[in-house]
């Protein structure tokens, strides 16, 4: 028999989830349907342990902030790991449509389906039109850098580690594949942006918010980027 504490929680907790989902479209108006931005919303670092259920009270508030961006992907570091907690997570996730990556012990998860399944080296897959491909092992680069310019993802994310990659080669391989770089590192995240070649570090415990132009980086893809020799003779010489 469940316990009744659990039963208590879940029926307050979803109704609170309801209370905000509902609430944040009474005004429609605010929310984003430019399908030429992509965000992405870093939730910060959360604990799932019965004592520390404010946690989750608290993301679901930052999830009601989120609502507005039609199209985006949260992210996640766990620092303990609770099956029902996760199935919390998950549910609540799916009512606000937004798709989460976990961090987890230098590993990356998805959560989907109540479910937290771990995220393999080139797995990929879709957020509605925009394709996600993700590297956990560097050790055939060559291999792979050709099979990520075949399966031509809006994002690349690096477990980094595992790949051990340096910056300039995160650099370079953003801007040969004109892909955004997403790069996670220990407590850090890295972005790297084939428009301007330029690297931003985040610290993965800070809440923050990102954008993307996915119309800027199609027009790179379909540009003279798309096979730019000395960018690719750039990455060679540092692998």
């Amino acid at each position: 028999m469940r316990n009744i504490i659990d039963i208590l929680i879940e029926k307050w907790l979803f109704n609170r989830v309801k209370h905000n989902y509902y609430n944040s479209f009474r005004d429609i108006s605010h929310m984003s349907n430019n399908d030429s931005h992509f965000y992405l919303i870093n939730f910060g670092i959360l604990s799932l342990k019965f004592f520390k259920l404010k946690h989750i009270t608290d993301l679901i508030n930052q999830f009601k902030n989120s609502i507005k961006f039609k199209n985006k992907i949260g992210i996640i570091t766990l620092n303990n790991y609770s099956k029902k907690y996760i199935r919390y997570v998950s549910e609540i996730a799916e009512i606000f449509d937004i798709p989460i990556i976990v961090l987890f012990k230098k590993e990356l998860y998805m959560i989907k389906e109540n479910t937290i399944k771990i995220i393999n080296n080139s797995d990929y897959f879709y957020f509605k039109t925009t394709k996600f491909y993700f590297l956990n092992n560097s050790s055939d680069i060559l291999y792979q850098l050709m099979d990520i310019r075949l399966e031509n993802p809006h994002f690349l994310i690096v477990n980094n580690a595992y790949c051990h990659l340096q910056k300039y080669e995160l650099n370079s391989i953003s801007s040969a594949l004109s892909t955004y770089l997403i790069a996670f590192d220990k407590n850090k995240l890295s972005i790297y942006k084939p428009e301007n070649n330029n690297s931003i570090e985040y610290k993965l415990k800070e809440h923050f918010i990102l954008k993307f132009n996915i119309i800027t980086l199609s027009n790179l893809k379909n540009g003279i980027t798309k096979f730019d020799e000395k960018k690719i003779e750039l990455l060679l010489k540092y692998i």
